[in-house]
């Protein structure tokens, strides 16, 4: 089966989510896909409902996937938000709800944060959390961030001219096994979710070769 997906987030550094996505999509038999991200859509101040929308006039897919992060809520308060906006949608769509930011699912690769941060072989010890206690973390961004520094092993006259912002991108495309992240609850309420959405549509799909 081939699928189009178009991934839809609260802001542009959360076009991180690309990789995990496509890895997730890889578990499952039978299927190919392209990956859109909907560069180009309305503001936050448009609502949910319009800015999906609107994605999906300017990205024609069959799957929606939709981001936002938990923050201070519930993952399942968080979805059940979207869930409420999108009643009336008309497409497939996916919530993918990280707990507090999606930097806590890019803390799972020693290794690629390393090379993210342009030093492969260093050897400075970085003490990176344990998978299952990622989504204990309250600012998981400034953690990444801070990794990343350190990882950099740059003296501080070159450290402060490194932005560690424009690394986290890297650190996402560097990590091939996404597995660690069924560790957390979150991810796997997402995984759950997309697997039985694409088993939707392959079931409809295959329905319409048999007429």
């Amino acid at each position: 089966m081939n699928l189009i997906y178009t991934l839809l987030t609260d802001g542009s550094s959360d076009k991180t989510l690309i990789p995990i996505i496509n890895w997730t999509l890889e578990q499952i038999p039978d299927i190919r896909f392209v990956s859109q991200y909907a560069e180009q859509s309305l503001p936050p101040s448009a609502g949910l409902f319009q800015r999906a929308a609107a994605a999906i006039q300017f990205y024609e897919c069959d799957i929606l996937l939709v981001h936002r992060d938990a923050e201070s809520l519930a993952v399942n308060l968080r979805i059940a938000e979207i869930r409420a906006d999108l009643i009336e949608l008309g497409k497939p769509y996916v919530p993918i709800v990280p707990i507090h930011m999606t930097e806590a699912w890019l803390l799972i690769d020693e290794q690629a944060i390393r090379a993210a941060a342009s030093n492969p072989n260093g050897t400075i010890e970085l003490c990176i959390p344990r998978a299952n206690r990622l989504e204990n973390i309250s600012d998981p961004k400034n953690v990444l961030f801070e990794k990343l520094k350190l990882a950099s092993e740059l003296p501080s006259r070159r450290l402060n001219k490194f932005r560690p912002e424009s690394r986290r991108h890297r650190v996402a495309e560097l990590i091939s096994d996404f597995s660690q992240l069924r560790n957390l609850s979150a991810f796997v309420q997402f995984e759950e979710e997309l697997t039985k959405c694409v088993q939707t549509l392959k079931g409809v799909a295959a329905l319409n070769i048999k007429q």
